[in-house]
């Protein structure tokens, strides 16, 4: 019942902006819809952050218990046309692809297909026997040791229409030296989840995409969600900037999307649709209960340091797991500006997606930690 009232709920405000953006002309509603309410105190925290950082674009909703509590549009999903955001505007969702990833391999763990403790050579063909004690569990809490990035630059920027295929990436992938010993430290590793990607076709049968789109993007009714590459025409797509020099300057992931089998950072999405997702999973409607108490058990490994009061987000599987105040929460970032929070045991979902990237950071480019900002948020709504 809960989901179905999120969803009627996120129907109607996608209508009311798809008709809008169909005809041009503003649909008055009831007035009891469309009454102007005074800026609250989230609304004050969210344009103070984005004048300082000089945020373009924002969108936030929240829900506890099936109710929403925050649902509001900031600021231009495009500088050049200035066009404002809305429920309906898509973003890159860069690494909060991964926590997508991981769910459906924890559903084929469910369903006797993989073990998180088998070695990925049971799922890949041509693992080398340096990478073969790495365990699948290993890949979801980026404790493989394979580096961060696992591409050749070179190819990463092919036009799209040259596909950096999954054979030259796997290839190029296991040439690399690991950085340590399967599950004996930490290094996040776009690579590892690469591999998942691969790990999921090989075990389902069904290429990552469609296995994606048929068991999680269909089944929580994710209808404006998808992949992209250089060449997409995304309907209501935001333009995503970071700061360069102290200025805006376009950024954008697709420029590396020339890449097959993109399990780590490949999809687009709306706020709406991300938490359609987000509270069926804290339903068991995605995973079980029991596998999502497994993607948030903090993973132990041999060189683990100790637990920083300053910096308390440690690695589950697929998640960062974070305590805060006695309650755990499970959140994901990613490069573009977005962030996915969730407090299982309050039945707590926030999901804000931006359009400041972190950009190229090897040359200066700043974002925003945006996670800052939606724990700040999330305090004020669980105490």
């Amino acid at each position: 019942m809960r989901i179905i009232l999120i969803v009627c709920v996120l129907v109607c405000w996608t209508l009311i902006s798809v008709g809008q953006e169909k005809t041009g002309v503003q649909k008055t509603p009831p007035k009891a819809t469309v009454a102007k309410q005074a800026p609250d105190s989230i609304d004050h925290l969210v344009t103070a952050v984005m004048k300082k950082e000089s945020v373009p674009g924002l969108t936030l909703m929240v829900v506890k218990n099936g109710k929403m509590l925050k649902a509001t549009t900031y600021g231009v999903a495009n500088l050049e046309h200035k066009i404002p955001t809305k429920f309906s505007t898509v973003y890159e969702l860069a690494s909060i692809s991964k926590t997508i990833t991981a769910m459906s391999i924890m559903q084929l763990v469910e369903q006797g297909k993989v073990s998180l403790d088998s070695s990925i050579s049971k799922y890949i063909f041509g693992v080398p026997s340096t990478h073969s004690p790495i365990l699948v569990r290993h890949l979801l809490s980026h404790t493989s040791g394979i580096p961060q990035s696992h591409f050749n630059v070179s190819k990463l920027y092919y036009p799209s229409i040259l596909r950096y295929t999954v054979k030259e990436q796997l290839e190029d992938l296991f040439r690399q030296e690991l950085k340590f010993p399967a599950g004996e430290g930490y290094q996040y590793s776009n690579g590892g989840y690469f591999l998942l990607g691969q790990v999921i076709a090989n075990a389902s049968g069904l290429s990552y995409e469609n296995y994606i789109r048929k068991n999680i993007l269909d089944r929580a009714l994710m209808s404006h969600s998808g992949f992209i590459n250089a060449d997409s025409l995304v309907l209501n797509r935001a333009q995503t900037y970071t700061k360069r020099n102290g200025k805006l300057v376009r950024f954008t992931l697709e420029l590396t999307q020339s890449v097959d089998g993109n399990s780590f950072g490949g999809l687009v999405s709306t706020v709406g649709d991300l938490l359609q997702l987000n509270m069926a999973l804290l339903d068991g409607k995605i995973i079980s209960m029991k596998s999502l108490a497994l993607m948030m058990t903090p993973e132990v490994y041999k060189n683990k340091k100790s637990f920083d009061p300053a910096n308390p987000s440690e690695i589950g599987l697929g998640w960062f797991v974070t305590d805060v105040n006695g309650k755990k929460y499970i959140e994901h970032a990613g490069h573009t500006g977005g962030v996915v929070l969730n407090c299982p045991v309050e039945k707590f979902s926030l999901v804000l997606l931006s359009n400041l990237a972190m950009g190229y950071e090897m040359i200066g480019d700043k974002g925003y930690d945006v996670k800052k900002l939606a724990m700040e948020i999330a305090a004020r709504f669980v105490k």
